[in-house]
């Protein structure tokens, strides 16, 4: 968990370089001035159309494996386990809980915030820009499982689409760290009690 905080922090830190080098200032990246406040209460609507998003393409999945192939539920399953119990096995709950903050901070800021803006004005089509980015959103999930990599680049449009409507970063933040710690604070407890 620390070399991925490190890795986060470092992409993070690169992208305040290349704002700085451009004369570019966090506004760029949907992070001007807002009320912490009115954003938090978008971020806690953000955050239960997070969960909607996720349990819908669960549901979605889940039938189209159990259609398709059994076996691929399995596999997917003990590929989530690995992870989990992978990111789980941190020893310091202020330590977990940081990389939580710093992992939804980092993918909102660099994916939503820095990269799709950017493809936007190549291809000038928002919603071409949020496509691509949350495919590769998505592929770097794929240590969770192929199924996760669909799961996630739909949750990445979702968070995308907080930003289009706020037009501000912060709600979305604050949903992605939301949901992390929830999605994790369960699997801590499945873990805990012998489920997973």
């Amino acid at each position: 968990m620390a070399a991925m905080t490190a890795r986060n922090v470092g992409v993070l830190l690169l992208v305040g370089l290349l704002l700085r080098a451009n004369r570019q200032g966090l506004s760029q990246i949907g992070l001007g001035r807002t009320t912490v406040a009115s954003e938090s209460l978008y971020g806690v609507a953000a955050l239960g159309g997070a969960f909607a998003v996720h349990l819908t393409a669960s549901a979605l999945l889940a039938m189209a494996v159990g259609l398709v192939r059994s076996e691929a539920l399995t596999t997917e399953t003990e590929h989530r386990a690995g992870a989990m119990n992978e990111l789980l096995s941190t020893s310091s709950v202020p330590a977990f809980i940081a990389a939580m903050v710093v992992a939804a901070a980092f993918e909102e800021i660099a994916f939503r915030g820095f990269v799709v803006p950017r493809i936007q004005q190549s291809l000038r089509s928002w919603v071409a820009a949020l496509l691509i980015v949350s495919v590769l959103f998505g592929i770097g999930h794929l240590y969770e499982g192929p199924l996760a990599v669909i799961q996630t680049a739909m949750l990445g449009s979702f968070f995308g689409l907080v930003l289009m409507w706020r037009g501000h970063l912060l709600s979305a933040i604050l949903a992605h760290v939301g949901f992390n710690s929830i999605m994790m604070a369960l699997a801590l407890w499945l873990r805990h009690s012998g489920v997973l």
